[in-house]
């Protein structure tokens, strides 16, 4: 049981659920929703296939909402967007300490 985001149309098989959303979606909200969707994956794996798509819609999930009770759609953009420039981050240290490990194997001393 596996949620992941598609910007164009693809065809997967018989058993892949599309999800559709109400509201305007860009990846970093995508991503967002993925990320809560996967945590659902347990508890639609423990369902017979033909109950699948009844347990989705009925499971309920919690959003970030704004003063006004709305969904913070800023809030998730943000979000991604800061675990995004972590993550390069990392794998620029990453990077530059694999050079330097390099560069050190190979001194001539």
């Amino acid at each position: 049981m596996t949620f992941f985001y598609r910007e164009r149309s693809w065809y997967a098989g018989q058993f892949v659920r599309k999800i559709i959303p109400k509201f305007k979606l860009n990846t970093k909200i995508a991503l967002y929703f993925n990320t809560i969707f996967s945590r659902l994956s347990k508890v639609l794996l423990s369902v017979l296939v033909r109950h699948v798509d009844n347990v989705f819609r009925d499971s309920k999930v919690r959003l970030p909402v704004t003063d006004a009770d709305e969904i913070d759609f800023n809030y998730m953009e943000q979000y991604i967007a800061e675990l995004e420039q972590q993550r390069l981050a990392e794998l620029e240290q990453q990077r530059l300490a694999e050079l330097d490990s390099y560069f050190k194997s190979y001194r001539i001393k």
